[in-house]
């Protein structure tokens, strides 16, 4: 069993910043001047004449705190159920299988609701696909639900102003339009066969109709290596269970790429040592530049250059395959070496590893297929018959349609969902000034968007927990979203829209009813009615059916071109951040106050900046830049944005990184004019797909640092480096191999700093018998309590607790997320996170240990204590709360009175 001497949560910790170690030590954090700002807020709210309720109003965010703190909320007299419904008893919850579907993403759910309203979501333990896994975009959904933001009613454009309009007059102007000329609907990937087959509907209606679809985080290039390969362009299903290693050039399957719920679900299990010898643990090696989610999982991981990928691919396909052009060097000549070493191994684990790429290059896929081909994945760790369709966007097509737009031939464009080409294109100012020469804009969508501003007709939809609707994310399954409450808005689903202009009007349920009926239910043979195989995909949340897709083995990779290395001095990369996603999130604050599970920032993206150490913390490209949180300026081509930096340990010298996803200007409350839009700087290459980094960006020092910077990264974090004294004046230092407890007179009990105990697969026997040597030495702290002893009750019954798998905890914070939801834990915005004022009840810390320049990374998980200890208990001066037998803190709410 290893212990770590050196553990590290930041360059301020690694280098035993005295300031830090200073704020560490105190009780109340920087006290004077949180006082000093709360009274100049006071001042501010008073002179504004804004009052306590009306700030409340706004915290609130959502449709329901905002009713119940209004002032001038209406008297509403209840009525009892004289006529109960059948499924519902006050006080009890009732529960629905659906599914979270918002463009590619996608997660089974069952949705908890109490007299009509939904609550809380929680994973569909039945799928196939996730196991009751679930994610912290799908448990924040149900706060879009009541956001105020939404939009309430049909709206149309006129004399200069937004007017609203009924859904008859618009239909009529938008089915004369449809008749006039060429139609185009324009959206991200959408997986739901009805709303397809009434796209077909549509086009054959219509006189020249055409879906467009495009993904803003786009994989293009996999489903143009995947059409050549093997004739499908689809993505594969991919099978992490069954990879005893995994290679992994950039794609962040972990957080966000493809179906993180799904994978992380697979490389969990093969994770978690449930052998004396853990043998059967996999292996995961990440290519890349910066510290992506994903890598700070990796056993190992290896720096290249953004440009280099494409180098690296080809000559680990040249080391396996053979053949092929891989000429070039590539800069970090540890890569070289451990692209040798991976090729070996490899081919040792053939037809159980792994090699994958979120790279959007064609050629640079085509190798990746090649490898996996010579390696025999395919049929185990990866498979074609079955393949997924969580993205299917052509990112030349949205090109080609803008040049449509452009030349005047597109009589109506229908935007749909969550599709926001003004904002999420590189090309937006373009595409905004095309919409002008079209006759008819028509936008589908539940929020407003830099988009649906700009279109003369808005129709909104409603909430995926309002409406039906059906998803087909993989060959062969099938799932249902079912509403769990009336809409709560003058809102229509874009599939009754669709049937109404294409001269078929239904209700969504009756037509995804009717197209279930004659496409899918003849394709399966558990059910013998279509009765009973509806009923149970009602209960079950999906269906599966037999559908597998005939797909060639691959070929030889084409002679598409690689991306070539560049020379600049710095590169940057972009990706999707697990927030706020590619920008449709960006208006929920749960997920805008979810930290970084890297960086640890909310409400903004950084700077992701290299760290060169030799004893001191110093950039190598800005030497005057020393703090996280400094602003700096930084232009790519014709795009100049600001934003604070984090240094970032793991990210390759002479590279940055920042986030997509941000700077929205037309979104809500939460959502507008949250950090900078980057999706303007990137660049097509040959074949028009999106190339996610840069070659040749500009960095400025700024004058200042952003006074609001919001980091959790020192927020009662337990690695603090620092020193404790007692009251006669002795200093003693933290010792990093015990825990000391001082004598007489001290100021209590100093935690080791380093708190990580870690080990491997060849020692794990003997990392167990230190393990438990440890506790029993360590038993006498759980003794130092102002609670009795309860062991005697607690082995009559139940006892309530909670254990975490750390092998398998991969940090991602979505059940922070979930306890935001359950415990409705408000909001606090950036200032007051700033200001360490976050209330979260569980938080999950980050960890660095080894190598300051490649570290590691270890997750831990802060669970909430209450249960067991809670604090109230010993000084309620109302006995409002007690500690039952089972460990549970049972608190009388009614009782309370708050002091």
């Amino acid at each position: 069993m290893k212990q770590e001497e050196n553990v590290w949560i930041s360059p301020e910790d690694l280098g035993r910043d005295q300031d830090l170690v200073k704020e560490s030590q105190q009780e109340f954090y920087n006290l004077p001047i949180l006082n000093q700002l709360a009274d100049e807020q006071v001042m501010e709210q008073d002179s504004a004449g804004t009052g306590r309720r009306d700030f409340l109003k706004y915290l609130g965010f959502s449709l329901g705190a905002a009713t119940l703190a209004a002032c001038e909320t209406p008297v509403r007299k209840a009525l009892p159920y004289v006529v109960k419904p059948d499924s519902i008893v006050p006080g009890v919850a009732t529960y629905y299988a659906s599914s979270f579907v918002r463009g590619g993403d996608f997660c089974p759910i069952i949705v908890k609701t109490r007299e009509g309203r939904p609550i809380k979501i929680e994973g569909n333990t039945m799928s196939p696909l996730t196991e009751g896994g679930t994610s912290a975009r799908a448990q924040a959904s149900v706060l879009d639900l009541y956001d105020v933001g939404r939009l309430r009613g049909p709206l149309k454009k006129g004399a200069g102003m937004t007017e609203t309009s009924s859904w008859a007059d618009l239909d009529k102007e938008i089915i004369a339009s449809l008749r006039g000329g060429k139609v185009r609907i324009l959206t991200h990937t959408n997986m739901s066969p009805s709303e397809q087959h009434a796209f077909e509907l549509l086009s054959a209606q219509a006189s020249d109709a055409k879906v467009v679809t495009y993904d803003p985080i786009s994989a293009a290039g996999i489903l143009q290596a995947n059409q050549e390969s093997f004739g499908v362009a689809s993505l594969p299903g991919y099978r992490f269970d069954q990879a005893d290693l995994v290679v992994n050039f950039g794609a962040d399957f972990l957080g966000t790429w493809i179906s993180p719920v799904e994978f992380a679900n697979q490389f969990s299990k093969r994770r978690k040592i449930k052998d004396a010898d853990g043998s059967k643990m996999s292996r995961l090696v990440q290519f890349e530049s910066n510290m992506s989610y994903t890598g700070s999982n990796a056993d190992h991981r290896v720096l290249i250059r953004p440009s280099e990928q494409g180098l690296a691919i080809a000559k680990l396909h040249h080391a396996i395959v053979g053949g092929g052009s891989a000429s070039g060097t590539l800069s970090n000549p540890k890569a070289e070496s451990a692209i040798r070493t991976l090729a070996a191994d490899l081919k040792a684990a053939a037809g159980h590893s792994l090699v994958l790429s979120g790279s959007n290059n064609k050629a640079e896929q085509l190798l990746i297929n090649a490898i996996n081909q010579s390696l025999g994945n395919y049929g185990t760790t990866l498979s074609m018959e079955n393949p997924s369709r969580q993205r299917q966007g052509a990112d030349h097509a949205v090109v080609e349609l803008m040049e449509e737009m452009r030349g005047g031939s597109v009589q109506t464009l229908i935007v749909c969902g969550d599709a926001n080409p003004v904002y999420d294109l590189p090309e937006g100012d373009a595409f905004l000034e095309a919409m002008s020469q079209v006759s008819l804009t028509v936008s589908c969508t539940e929020m407003p968007s830099e988009t649906q501003a700009a279109c003369g007709i808005t129709l909104p939809t409603p909430h995926f927990l309002e409406s039906w609707s059906d998803v087909n994310p993989k060959g062969g399954y099938y799932a249902i979203v079912q509403p769990t409450i009336q809409p709560l808005f003058d809102t229509r689903p874009l599939l009754e829209s669709i049937l109404m202009w294409a001269g078929q009007p239904a209700k969504a349920y009756d037509f995804i009813q009717g197209h279930w009926r004659t496409a899918l239910f003849p394709n399966q043979s558990r059910y013998a009615t279509f009765q009973a195989f509806w009923d149970n995909t009602l209960h079950d949340g999906y269906a599966e059916v037999n559908q597998t897709v005939a797909a060639t083995l691959p070929s030889s990779p084409g002679s598409s071109s690689l991306t070539s290395p560049s020379n600049s001095e710095l590169e940057i990369s972009f990706y999707e951040p697990m927030g706020v996603g590619n920008g449709s999130y960006a208006n929920n604050p749960w997920l805008q106050e979810m930290p970084d599970p890297v960086t640890r920032v909310v409400w903004d993206n950084v700077l992701h900046t290299p760290l060169k150490w030799d004893g001191r913390s110093d950039f190598e490209y800005f030497q005057n830049l020393n703090k996280d949180g400094d602003l700096v300026n930084v232009e790519l081509g014709e795009n100049q944005e600001q934003l604070p930096v984090v240094r970032q340990f793991g990210q390759m010298q002479g590279t940055l990184a920042t986030a997509l996803g941000y700077g929205r200007t037309h979104s809500g409350k939460a959502g507008t004019g949250v950090g900078a839009n980057f999706y303007k700087s990137l660049q097509r290459d040959a074949t028009g797909n999106l190339v996610y980094f840069h070659t040749s960006p500009t960095v400025s020092k700024k004058k200042g640092h952003d006074d609001q910077f919001a980091s959790v990264q020192h927020h009662h974090t337990l690695g603090i480096t620092g020193q404790d004294e007692t009251e006669d004046g002795k200093v003693i230092n933290v010792d990093e191999k015990a825990l000391m407890t001082l004598g007489t007179g001290s100021q209590g009990i100093l935690t080791k700093r380093s708190i990580l105990r870690h080990g491997n697969t060849d020692h794990l026997g003997e990392a167990v018998d230190h393990l438990q040597h440890e506790r029993e030495h360590h038993q006498h702290l759980n003794e130092q309590t102002l609670y009795p002893d309860r062991s005697d009750v607690y082995g009559l019954g139940h006892h309530w607790g909670m254990s975490v798998d750390l092998s398998a905890c991969i940090g991602c914070g979505s059940c922070g997320v979930a306890c935001t939801a359950e415990n409705n834990v408000p909001i606090v915005g950036k200032q007051e996170v700033s200001r360490h004022h976050e209330m979260t009840w569980m938080r999950i810390d980050r960890y660095y240990y080894g190598d300051a320049e490649t570290p590691n990374v270890v997750y831990q998980p802060m669970m909430c204590q209450h249960c067991d200890n809670a604090p109230c208990e010993n000084v309620c001066p109302v006995a409002a709360t007690n500690h039952s037998a089972e460990g549970l803190n049972q608190m009388a709410y009614n009782r309370c009175v708050g002091t």
